[in-house]
């Protein structure tokens, strides 16, 4: 009577042990990878003094364009989208930027767009409003991820050190003297080797 009293107990502990550890993992898993977790985890903003995160995207030509080859620019990324109607409101003045200061040499501009069909909506978009500036082609977002994203527009302003000096969240008024005068400053500072800021 005992030895099968203790067999039901080792087969109930053969079945239902690994259907218990099994469950355990499976819970264990979940509240790792839970999305408020993940949420929490992924969404840490990148703020000023961060080193800009690299990445590689391909231009609206097929050239791959990586941010760490541009070491030693100062380079403004602007991420948009077609779609986006405050996009379209700020083209215009990064485009005058653009052309103000295409020829400098210590100067890189590159426009991000997010579009998910890519040049098909891109370069008709360009043409369209007589935009010349680089832009750069991520249809599958994820420069988002990379750079942790609220939105579009959004832009960082990035020194010859790799470090954001600046971010902005939303459209901005990109053209006048005073932004010029800002990226001058910042473009001669670069210059300087006794500064370590």
């Amino acid at each position: 009577m005992i030895n099968l009293e203790g067999r039901r107990k080792a087969i109930k502990y053969l079945v239902f042990g690994p259907i218990i550890i099994f469950l355990a993992i499976l819970i264990f898993f979940y509240i790792k990878n839970s999305p408020e977790r993940a949420a929490a985890t992924r969404f840490i903003p990148l703020t000023i003094g961060d080193q800009a995160p690299d990445f590689s995207l391909p231009t609206l030509a097929g050239k791959t364009v990586r941010l760490s080859s541009l070491r030693g620019k100062v380079v403004l990324i602007n991420i948009w989208a077609t779609w986006c109607p405050t996009c379209l409101e700020e083209m215009p003045q990064l485009q005058r930027l653009y052309d103000d200061l295409k020829d400098h040499e210590d100067f890189q501009l590159l426009t991000i767009s997010i579009d998910a069909l890519g040049a098909q909506v891109v370069k008709p978009f360009l043409e369209k409003h007589k935009l010349d500036f680089p832009t750069l082609l991520d249809p599958k977002g994820s420069i988002k991820k990379i750079y942790n994203t609220t939105g579009v527009p959004e832009s960082f302003i990035i020194n010859q050190k790799g470090l954001i000096v600046d971010k902005v969240i939303g459209p901005r008024d990109w053209s006048g003297s005073e932004v010029e005068r800002f990226f001058g400053t910042l473009m001669e500072k670069g210059k300087n080797p006794f500064d370590h800021g």
